[in-house]
């Protein structure tokens, strides 16, 4: 079967989209461009930056810039992604060249072509409202990108919070079994010396040599791609070490729990 599309334009060229995605030609083409993990953008950062789209909807239309019915749509379609809808229209790698132009623009169009969708025009026709012109209006990808990133921090610190003290208690009572206070305990598992928990020193060991190899991989295959030299190995391999490193990760959670 034949999936139906519908021709788009940007600054380099014109390409054919899908005629039912939200998304528009810059999404795809920066998809195909930096197809580096395979991993998406985080669903708590669509959300943030979906909540600084609404807010610039609101802001310039109360200082004139924005006619009310687009601010009205926009802000709509914004609260759709927020609420979670729309999440498999944004498809561009969590890993992007540039500074998060593509993930910026991606959203761009989403909103736009749903907000046009509300005031009646058809996907991606942006004549009612326009990811530049209309949804980015008086912002900036190194605005926008880390102001969402930074509200993407400050709400995935409460679950990391919540780990941290879940540790804490964990490894205070491995001390209090232990006969020793908890600076004491500490000392004792991160020391060198053969005897003291070999096991979990030796997971500990060969977790931060698995962070070592995926960052000097990350750093490489980034290299590559914007040299031009990206290649399926390289995807395929990052993918086989963050999955190690997630399996490594749960065994060292497991054994310091058991010790």
């Amino acid at each position: 079967m034949t999936t139906e599309t519908r021709l788009e334009a940007d600054s380099i060229g014109t390409m054919e989209v899908p005629a039912e995605a939200y998304y528009g030609v810059q999404a795809l083409r920066a998809k195909q461009n930096f197809p580096i993990t395979g991993t998406k953008l985080h669903p708590v950062f669509i959300r943030n930056l979906a909540q600084i789209k609404k807010a610039a909807a609101i802001t310039n239309n109360n200082a004139g810039l924005l006619p009310e019915d687009k601010a009205d749509a926009i802000v709509r379609a914004c609260d759709e992604v927020i609420a979670g809808k729309l999440a498999e229209e944004f498809i561009v790698d969590a890993i992007q060249g540039g500074a998060g132009t593509s993930a910026n623009m991606n959203m761009n169009e989403v909103i736009a072509n749903r907000a046009g969708e509300i005031l009646g025009c058809p996907k991606g026709s942006y004549k009612m409202v326009h990811p530049n012109d209309h949804v980015n209006m008086a912002q900036s990808t190194n605005d926008v990108i880390p102001t969402a990133g930074k509200l993407t921090v400050l709400d995935l610190l409460a679950p990391l919070e919540k780990a941290l003290i879940r540790l804490e208690k964990e490894l205070a009572k491995k001390a209090e079994e232990s006969g020793m206070c908890e600076a004491d305990y500490l000392r004792l598992l991160i020391s060198q010396k053969p005897n003291d928990y070999p096991e979990v020193r030796k997971l500990l060991k060969e977790l931060i040599n698995e962070v070592n190899r995926i960052g000097i991989n990350i750093n490489q295959i980034v290299f590559n791609n914007n040299a031009g030299l990206y290649s399926k190995e390289d995807k395929t391999q990052l993918v086989a070490y963050m999955r190690k490193l997630n399996k490594k990760v749960n065994e060292a959670v497991v054994q310091i729990g058991n010790q």
